[in-house]
């Protein structure tokens, strides 16, 4: 989650992938990279802000990639 909004992903044979996105009020989605993919992200974008949640798989959980 951030200040954009919020993601929800599992973790699938391909990766991780994209369940469902929710953008916080006064936000709008404006990309999303579903996967499944090593890597997927969200960004949400508001009045001069912009907010990227990027996810990744460890040990069958989908975190916070380390590189944001």
């Amino acid at each position: 989650m951030t200040a954009g909004g919020s993601v929800e992903a599992v973790c699938v044979p391909g990766g991780v992938r994209v369940v469902s996105w929710s953008p916080a009020s006064g936000y709008q989605t404006k990309e999303v990279d579903r996967g499944p993919d090593e890597h997927v992200e969200v960004r949400f974008v508001g009045v001069g802000q912009e907010h990227e949640i990027r996810l990744r798989c460890r040990d069958g959980v989908p975190v916070r990639d380390p590189h944001d």
